[in-house]
């Protein structure tokens, strides 16, 4: 069944994937360090022959959006089909239009915000936090506007989800947020976080969500702090991520008292990676100053 590009505001709305970030000025400035630095570090890769990873930027986003529509196609999500898959959903060429142009504008906010790295243009991505929310300074008043409004609406066109969408995203949200506070408590404040990793199914099988997953964990490690995610298909990634350091601290069920979800309660893990010591190349580290 091909994928309904609905189902990607829906996830990320429900989810509250967008972190708070730096203000607008601090953003493009960490940005432009990102590049005039990152130079040795991509080298490094190369000749290492890992992948080359580098900021997210305004070109990359039409690849990005296809990379997020393949992967959710092909991920089989449970969490992709609880949000989507309503009875009172009818899906037509304008909400496609429209979600697929919602999505630049999404990816857009991320990429002005310096959230973003990909790798091949974008054919793998991650978005992350890597500012915990305690140091964070306040938004710039138009970017914190647009950003409240996009996440408030489900997306600047909100209208789009239809009532039953709606409920399920407040459950999502409503369970995660107490789910979250019981299994992290205080110490999310100090914490990074992971919001959204995909790879078009074209580039799978190459490290790349791996070789990304590692870039910020490094970050982390150098910030002596933990990082956390959620993982939505999260018995079939465990192995993934356990292999990358991640462990279950807790998880949370939505669907499982709704009379018109006709599947299994969708799982949903709060996983976290604990730091650890080790050394950093200065350009290393520098590319995801």
């Amino acid at each position: 069944m091909p994928l309904d590009p609905q189902a990607l505001l829906a996830c990320q709305a429900a989810m509250h994937c967008v972190p708070p970030r730096e203000n607008l000025t601090y953003a493009r400035a960490a940005i432009q360090l990102q590049e005039d630095r990152s130079t040795d570090a991509l080298k490094e890769d190369e000749d290492s022959g890992m992948p080359r990873i580098r900021p997210m930027g305004f070109k990359d986003i039409p690849r990005v959006v296809r990379t997020v529509f393949g992967a959710l196609d092909e991920s089989h999500d449970p969490m992709r089909r609880y949000l989507v898959d309503t009875s009172d959903f009818k899906p037509t060429r304008l909400t496609y239009l429209i979600t697929y142009l919602s999505n630049f504008v999404m990816y857009t906010l991320w990429v002005v915000l310096g959230l973003g790295w990909v790798i091949d243009g974008g054919d793998s991505f991650i978005i992350a936090q890597l500012n915990p929310p305690n140091e964070q300074t306040h938004l710039s008043p138009l970017v914190k506007w647009f950003s409240d409004f996009f996440w408030k609406m489900n997306g600047p066109f909100g209208f789009i989800f239809t009532q039953e969408q709606r409920n399920r995203q407040t459950e999502i949200h409503t369970t995660q947020s107490t789910s979250t506070h019981l299994a992290l408590g205080a110490r999310i404040k100090d914490m990074l976080k992971i919001s959204t990793l995909a790879t078009h199914p074209s580039a799978q099988r190459k490290g790349y969500a791996s070789a990304l997953i590692r870039r910020v964990t490094e970050e982390a490690d150098r910030q002596n702090r933990a990082t956390y995610l959620y993982s939505s298909n999260h018995f079939a990634s465990l192995g993934f991520y356990h292999s990358l350091g991640f462990k279950t601290v807790g998880t949370y069920e939505v669907g499982k008292e709704n009379e018109g979800w006709e599947g299994e309660p969708v799982v949903v893990g709060i996983m976290v990676r604990e730091p650890r010591k080790a050394v950093y190349s200065d350009a290393k580290a520098a590319s995801l100053v």
